[in-house]
Protein backbone atom coordinates (compact mmCIF):
# COMPACT_ATOMS: atom_id res chain seq x y z
CA UNK A 1 0.00 0.00 0.00
CA UNK A 2 1.00 3.28 -0.77
CA UNK A 3 -1.53 6.12 -0.38
CA UNK A 4 -4.24 3.47 -0.18
CA UNK A 5 -6.88 5.60 -2.03
CA UNK A 6 -7.87 2.25 -3.89
CA UNK A 7 -6.81 -0.37 -1.74
CA UNK A 8 -8.65 1.00 1.31
CA UNK A 9 -12.50 1.45 -0.50
CA UNK A 10 -11.83 -2.42 -1.92
CA UNK A 11 -10.81 -3.75 1.29
CA UNK A 12 -14.40 -2.30 2.98
CA UNK A 13 -16.26 -2.99 0.30
CA UNK A 14 -15.23 -6.36 0.49
CA UNK A 15 -13.84 -6.99 -2.90
CA UNK A 16 -10.85 -8.06 -1.44
CA UNK A 17 -9.34 -10.23 1.38
CA UNK A 18 -5.62 -10.00 1.19
CA UNK A 19 -4.02 -12.03 4.60
CA UNK A 20 -1.38 -9.06 4.43
CA UNK A 21 -1.00 -5.60 4.01
CA UNK A 22 2.27 -3.57 3.85
CA UNK A 23 2.38 0.30 4.11
CA UNK A 24 5.02 1.50 2.27
CA UNK A 25 4.48 4.78 3.11
CA UNK A 26 6.60 5.69 5.26
CA UNK A 27 9.80 5.27 2.71
CA UNK A 28 10.90 8.93 2.15
CA UNK A 29 13.67 7.92 -0.44
CA UNK A 30 10.86 7.05 -2.56
CA UNK A 31 9.31 10.13 -3.02
CA UNK A 32 10.76 12.50 -5.69
CA UNK A 33 10.91 14.19 -9.18
CA UNK A 34 13.95 14.51 -10.69
CA UNK A 35 15.77 15.48 -14.38
CA UNK A 36 18.84 13.41 -15.18
CA UNK A 37 20.10 12.82 -18.33
CA UNK A 38 17.57 13.41 -20.47
CA UNK A 39 15.02 11.90 -18.46
CA UNK A 40 12.57 12.63 -15.96
CA UNK A 41 12.41 10.32 -12.87
CA UNK A 42 9.63 10.12 -10.29
CA UNK A 43 9.93 8.30 -7.13
CA UNK A 44 6.77 5.91 -6.74
CA UNK A 45 5.65 7.54 -3.53
CA UNK A 46 4.82 10.85 -5.29
CA UNK A 47 1.32 11.56 -5.16
CA UNK A 48 -0.39 13.30 -7.71
CA UNK A 49 -0.18 16.73 -5.98
CA UNK A 50 3.15 16.26 -6.08
CA UNK A 51 3.37 16.10 -9.71
CA UNK A 52 0.69 18.99 -9.99
CA UNK A 53 3.10 21.53 -8.24
CA UNK A 54 5.92 20.29 -9.95
CA UNK A 55 7.73 23.33 -12.24
CA UNK A 56 9.63 20.48 -13.97
CA UNK A 57 6.49 18.39 -14.92
CA UNK A 58 4.68 21.54 -16.54
CA UNK A 59 7.24 22.96 -18.01
CA UNK A 60 9.20 19.50 -19.62
CA UNK A 61 6.16 16.73 -19.51
CA UNK A 62 3.09 18.62 -20.50
CA UNK A 63 1.37 15.64 -21.51
CA UNK A 64 1.60 14.33 -17.77
CA UNK A 65 0.63 17.37 -16.44
CA UNK A 66 -2.33 18.29 -18.10
CA UNK A 67 -3.79 14.86 -18.13
CA UNK A 68 -3.31 14.77 -13.96
CA UNK A 69 -5.23 18.11 -13.57
CA UNK A 70 -8.68 15.84 -14.24
CA UNK A 71 -7.15 13.33 -11.68
CA UNK A 72 -10.34 13.16 -8.82
CA UNK A 73 -10.40 15.62 -6.46
CA UNK A 74 -7.88 17.59 -3.72
CA UNK A 75 -8.36 14.80 -1.18
CA UNK A 76 -7.70 11.70 -3.19
CA UNK A 77 -4.63 13.75 -4.97
CA UNK A 78 -2.96 14.68 -1.91
CA UNK A 79 -2.83 10.88 -1.07
CA UNK A 80 -2.41 9.11 -4.46
CA UNK A 81 0.75 7.78 -5.68
CA UNK A 82 1.86 7.60 -8.85
CA UNK A 83 3.48 3.77 -8.44
CA UNK A 84 0.26 2.99 -6.89
CA UNK A 85 -2.23 4.70 -9.92
CA UNK A 86 0.33 2.10 -12.03
CA UNK A 87 0.35 -1.19 -10.32
CA UNK A 88 -3.32 -1.04 -9.39
CA UNK A 89 -3.59 -2.20 -13.03
CA UNK A 90 -7.10 -0.08 -13.92
CA UNK A 91 -7.41 0.31 -17.62
CA UNK A 92 -8.76 3.75 -16.37
CA UNK A 93 -5.54 4.89 -14.36
CA UNK A 94 -5.17 7.99 -15.09
CA UNK A 95 -1.48 8.21 -15.13
CA UNK A 96 -0.75 4.97 -17.32
CA UNK A 97 -2.24 6.74 -20.43
CA UNK A 98 -0.06 9.66 -20.71
CA UNK A 99 3.26 7.57 -19.41
CA UNK A 100 2.75 5.13 -22.15
CA UNK A 101 2.48 8.26 -24.70
CA UNK A 102 5.70 9.59 -23.23
CA UNK A 103 7.16 5.71 -23.49
CA UNK A 104 8.01 5.81 -19.71
CA UNK A 105 9.72 2.81 -17.74
CA UNK A 106 8.94 1.19 -14.70
CA UNK A 107 11.65 0.64 -12.27
CA UNK A 108 10.83 -2.93 -9.99
CA UNK A 109 12.69 -3.95 -6.81
CA UNK A 110 13.09 -6.38 -4.51
CA UNK A 111 15.71 -8.01 -2.38
CA UNK A 112 16.88 -9.85 -5.21
CA UNK A 113 17.57 -6.55 -7.20
CA UNK A 114 16.31 -4.29 -9.55
CA UNK A 115 14.99 -4.59 -13.23
CA UNK A 116 13.44 -2.42 -15.80
CA UNK A 117 10.50 -2.78 -17.26
CA UNK A 118 8.78 -0.96 -20.21
CA UNK A 119 5.60 0.20 -19.13
CA UNK A 120 3.52 -0.95 -22.44
CA UNK A 121 5.01 -3.97 -21.19
CA UNK A 122 3.73 -3.95 -17.69
CA UNK A 123 0.26 -4.82 -17.53
CA UNK A 124 -0.21 -7.97 -18.08
CA UNK A 125 -4.05 -8.10 -17.98
CA UNK A 126 -7.32 -6.57 -16.32
CA UNK A 127 -5.71 -5.37 -12.92
CA UNK A 128 -2.69 -7.63 -13.30
CA UNK A 129 1.04 -6.45 -14.08
CA UNK A 130 4.40 -8.20 -14.34
CA UNK A 131 5.55 -7.50 -10.52
CA UNK A 132 6.36 -10.61 -8.96
CA UNK A 133 6.01 -11.73 -5.51
CA UNK A 134 8.40 -10.01 -3.29
CA UNK A 135 8.51 -6.89 -5.64
CA UNK A 136 7.68 -3.29 -5.72
CA UNK A 137 7.30 -0.66 -8.39
CA UNK A 138 10.21 2.30 -7.32
CA UNK A 139 10.76 4.70 -9.82
CA UNK A 140 8.79 6.19 -13.37
CA UNK A 141 11.23 6.93 -15.63
CA UNK A 142 10.51 8.85 -19.08
CA UNK A 143 12.52 10.62 -21.39
CA UNK A 144 11.89 14.24 -21.82
CA UNK A 145 9.94 14.71 -25.21
CA UNK A 146 11.78 17.39 -27.26
CA UNK A 147 10.26 21.11 -27.20
CA UNK A 148 8.95 20.59 -30.76
CA UNK A 149 6.99 17.62 -29.80
CA UNK A 150 3.04 18.68 -29.78
CA UNK A 151 0.80 17.07 -27.68
CA UNK A 152 -2.81 16.41 -26.39
CA UNK A 153 -4.97 14.63 -23.65
CA UNK A 154 -8.34 14.02 -23.30
CA UNK A 155 -10.61 12.44 -21.18
CA UNK A 156 -14.14 11.15 -21.00
CA UNK A 157 -16.04 10.48 -17.65
CA UNK A 158 -19.62 10.16 -16.95
CA UNK A 159 -19.37 13.82 -14.88
CA UNK A 160 -17.24 16.50 -14.43
CA UNK A 161 -15.42 16.33 -11.18
CA UNK A 162 -13.46 13.48 -9.87
CA UNK A 163 -15.00 11.01 -12.52
CA UNK A 164 -13.01 7.61 -13.61
CA UNK A 165 -12.36 8.01 -17.55
CA UNK A 166 -14.76 6.06 -19.83
CA UNK A 167 -11.96 6.73 -21.90
CA UNK A 168 -9.02 8.86 -22.01
CA UNK A 169 -6.14 9.46 -24.86
CA UNK A 170 -3.04 10.72 -24.79
CA UNK A 171 -0.95 11.90 -27.87
CA UNK A 172 2.47 13.14 -28.09
CA UNK A 173 3.53 13.97 -32.16
CA UNK A 174 6.59 14.83 -33.69
CA UNK A 175 5.90 17.79 -36.01
CA UNK A 176 8.10 18.43 -38.92
CA UNK A 177 6.55 21.56 -40.19
CA UNK A 178 3.11 20.75 -40.97
CA UNK A 179 3.65 17.14 -41.46
CA UNK A 180 3.55 14.21 -38.14
CA UNK A 181 7.35 12.41 -38.61
CA UNK A 182 6.29 10.35 -35.77
CA UNK A 183 3.14 9.72 -33.17
CA UNK A 184 2.07 7.72 -29.84
CA UNK A 185 -1.13 7.51 -29.02
CA UNK A 186 -2.19 5.54 -25.75
CA UNK A 187 -6.00 4.86 -24.32
CA UNK A 188 -7.43 4.04 -21.59
CA UNK A 189 -10.90 2.50 -20.83
CA UNK A 190 -11.16 0.68 -24.10
CA UNK A 191 -9.50 -2.17 -23.40
CA UNK A 192 -8.56 -4.59 -19.96
CA UNK A 193 -5.00 -2.66 -19.99
CA UNK A 194 -4.14 0.70 -20.72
Amino acid sequence: MAGGTNLIPNLRDGAIHPGLVVDLGGIKTLKYIREKDGRIKIGALTTISDLMGSSLIKKRAGLLWDAIQTFAGPLVRNRATVGGNLVDASPAADTAVPLLALNAQVKLRSTKGQRTVALNNFFTAYQKTMIRPGEILSEVVFPIPPRRMKHGYFKLGRRNAMAISVVSVAMLLDMKKKICADAAIALGSVAPTP
